[in-house]
This record gives structure tokens, sequence and C-alpha cells, in this order.
């Protein structure tokens, strides 16, 4: 009786217009997965054939199903044609590229469409080797892009691990202290959302087209780190120059062995091998980032250890990350203004709090002009701090009730935009959620 509840659920609220949409309920996510293009196909009973494609602007525009193309948005293949435009577009990039009210292409849209065609794809290069399991880890990335997030993947134990090996022995052919250039997406925590990971390459784009660096915690707290890692280890084996990836604190056997990785694991019927197989990955990723020389990018912050990047740039991985010091700071340290330097950080009972005054001084230093962070859930995705000298960023929405997530975007320029990705549970429309969207001018002297 539920499925076929929830089936006529989901064809009224195909029909509806926008101004009932909003007040129709289908365990509420549903509202909010189509107001906000969720970039999975839901799967419900009944043939393929009868599943509605259409949704409809209040000027005419909808989809209709057509010979294959290139997607407008997302650039993957795509069957749907808007019959009004004539441009090829998934269901979710439709939902993101008309404004459901104007029927016209929204204003942020537009700007990523622009901004994604600057990135360099040719500075992403598939790896070329010899791998072995080089076709199943294409088939394993096919099967994680399509992938529907209310059931687990299947995967086998032997595959992850290979993965894990050949990630290992990529990163730890890159320095402790990753030197990037530009154009570059930024992301904070996942914390094993790979809804919203999928959320994120969907709207911006993938790799190897999109060049992105993610802070760290990739794991715990949320229930499907399995798929979250298997992405990111596989995109980085395949597209080693267009994803980046930094350590964060659950990226160690101390945290990931009480928050839920190692459950997880268990649960899923993988050997305690395989989680320290997991382990020894983690003690490989570099610890911090410089882009273009004046951006700097650490999971939590700065440290009063850190009087120089060769520190960095020397330590040997694969290590493991102490109780305290310059290695502790860099992945657990927090900003604050209940102080103006360095400070013991009571609250988490390891590392530092850091104020204004250091991280001034820090940027001036070091010639730095800007700090991103991830580490902390802060309610719109992202926090500005020391007069927009710090920003912190988070990409892993309803991680503490309905905070939101998101990626900040910089181009070749330095302009940088901070895309919002909003709560699943929220009640806002499409236009809340892309109000959201902040841009900032960062003149840079290079």
């Amino acid at each position: 009786m539920a499925v076929v509840a929830a089936w006529k659920l989901h064809m009224e609220l195909h029909t509806a217009t926008t101004d009932q949409l909003s007040h129709l309920e289908f365990r509420r996510e549903i509202t909010i997965h189509l107001l906000h293009a969720r970039p999975l196909v839901r799967h419900y009973p009944g043939p393929r054939s009868h599943l509605p494609i259409s949704l409809r602007t209040s000027h005419g525009h909808y989809l209709q199903s057509s010979v294959q193309g290139r997607c407008a948005v997302c650039q993957r293949n795509c069957r749907n044609e808007c019959v009004q435009c004539k441009k090829r577009l998934h269901r979710n990039c439709f939902l993101s590229y008309h404004d459901l009210t104007q029927g016209e292409p929204n204003s942020a849209c537009k700007r990523l469409m622009k901004k994604s065609l600057r990135f360099k794809a040719d500075n992403a290069k598939v790896l070329e080797t010899n791998l072995e399991n080089a076709a199943k880890y294409e088939q394993l990335l096919i099967r994680l892009r399509e992938f529907n997030v209310d059931e687990a993947l299947p995967m086998e134990e032997p595959l992850l691990t290979d993965i894990f090996k050949n990630v290992s022995k990529i990163l730890l052919k890159e320095e402790s202290l990753l030197e990037l250039e530009l154009p570059l997406v930024i992301c904070g925590d996942i914390h094993g959302n790979f809804y919203q990971l999928l959320r994120i390459f969907n709207r911006i784009g993938w790799p190897p087209k999109v060049r992105y660096l993610f802070l760290g915690d990739y794991i715990d707290r949320g229930y499907r780190n399995l798929e979250v890692i298997a992405l990111l280890f596989t995109l980085k084996i395949l597209y080693p120059e267009a994803v980046f990836l930094l350590r964060g604190n659950h990226e160690a056997s101390p945290v990931n062995r009480n928050y839920g990785f190692k459950q997880e694991v268990r649960n899923r019927g993988f050997s305690t091998l395989f989680w320290l197989t997991a382990q020894i990955t983690f003690n490989c990723l570099p610890l911090a980032a410089v882009i273009a020389s004046k951006i700097f990018c650490a999971h939590g912050g700065i440290s009063p250890f850190l009087k120089d990047f060769d520190q960095i740039r020397n330590f040997q991985r694969p290590l493991n990350v102490p109780s305290d010091g310059l290695i502790a700071d860099l992945l657990w340290a927090d900003p604050s203004d209940d102080t103006e330097n360095f400070t013991p950080n009571e609250i988490r009972n390891t590392s530092v709090i850091y104020g204004q005054n250091a991280v001034r001084q820090f940027c001036n230093d070091f010639s730095i002009d800007l700090i991103i962070r991830a580490h902390e859930c802060v309610e719109e995705g992202f926090a500005y701090f020391a007069d927009g000298k710090l920003i912190t960023i988070f990409s892993c929405p309803n991680y503490n009730g309905n905070n939101n997530g998101a990626a900040l975007i910089i181009d070749e320029e330095c302009k940088i935009e901070i895309t919002a990705f909003c709560s699943i549970s929220s009640s806002s429309s499409v236009e809340d959620e892309e109000n959201l969207n902040v841009e900032q001018e960062e003149e840079k002297k290079h």
C-alpha cells in the first residue's frame, strides 16, 4: 500500500503547478528533490515508459524524448530535449537551467555554464598506465555515477583494496604540500554523504573537465562512506591531474574507528584487514595545498609551529597523525573570536584555536591573500573570518540539522563564486537556493 501511495503522490507532484508543488509532501524530501534538481532518478513501480519525463515551466518549456546528444549544462549524454529552446537537458539540469516561474535560463546557471567552459580540460590527463584493473575502475565509475543512493552499491573487497593500493602510489608521488594552479573547485567536508558528492559533480561538472581540490573528512557520520571514497579514489586514479585530495582529521584510525567508518565496513561484510588497508591509504594523503602562490588550503587551518612551507614539504608519508604539533594543527585547528593569536583548543581537547591577528600575521608572513579551510559545520555552508582573509567551506548539507552545503569555484583570474547546496529538508524553492549563491571578486596581485 505504501508503494502505491508513493506512486500516486509522485504523479500529483509531477502534474502540480509551481504554487501547488510547495504544499505537497511525499516524505517531504520528494518535494525538495524535485525543487532542487536532484541529480538521480528515483525508482518507482511500473514500466519505465510510463514514467513522465516532462517538467513544464509557465512559459511552456518542457522536455520530450529525442535522439542522443550532449546536455547543455553538464555535457553528458542526454536523450531529452526542451521543445521551446531546443536544448538537450537532463531532468535535473532542466530544473537548474530554467527558472520555473519565468521559463528562461537563470543567471546563476548561465554563470556556471560559462565558467565551466573556461576550465582547462587539457590540464587533466588520464593516467597512462598498465593497471590490470583499469577497465574495472571505469566500470565502477559508471556504476557509481548512475547509482541510486537509497541502496548500498554492491562492491567487491578485492577491487576496493586494489583501488586503495594504486591510489596510495599516486598520492605518494605528490608532495605533502600541493602546489596547484587555477582554475579549481574547492570542496569541504563530505562525511559519507554520497548523494551530496554526486550533487556537486552533477551541478558543477565532472572530472577531468573540471578540476577539484577536496579538503578532507570524506568519511564518518554519514552512511555511504565506502561509495564516497570509492568514487574519489577511482577519479584520482583515472584523472590524477584533475582531482586532488587533502587529509582531514577523520582520515585517521583513532577517529574513524569510532565515528562510523569502521562500523560500516563491518556491516557490509568487509574484513578488518580492509579497514587497515584504508588507514594506510589515508596516511598517504597530502596535508595542505597552496594555490597560485596566493591561497593556502588545509583541513583545519594554520599553526603556531608553521614558520616555513618547507616544514610541510619535508613530511615523509605515509604518516600517522600525532596528538599535537604542526600536523595536528593542520587537521584540527579552528578559527575563533575568543582569542587574538593562538590558544589551546579546549572544545576539541586537541590542537589550537587561532584568532584574527594570527590569520593576518600568517597572510603577511607567507605572502598569502586567502586561507581556505573546512572542518567546521557552518549554517550557510560557508563563513568568513578575519575580514574575509579566511573562508570556512563545508560541503555536507543536513550534517547538523538543516545546514546548507557549499563549494568554491575559482577561475583563472581568482574570481571566487560560492555555490550553495540547500538543505534537503528545507522548504525553499529553486529560486531561494540560487539566491544563496554568492559571487565575490578577489583582486589578486600575482
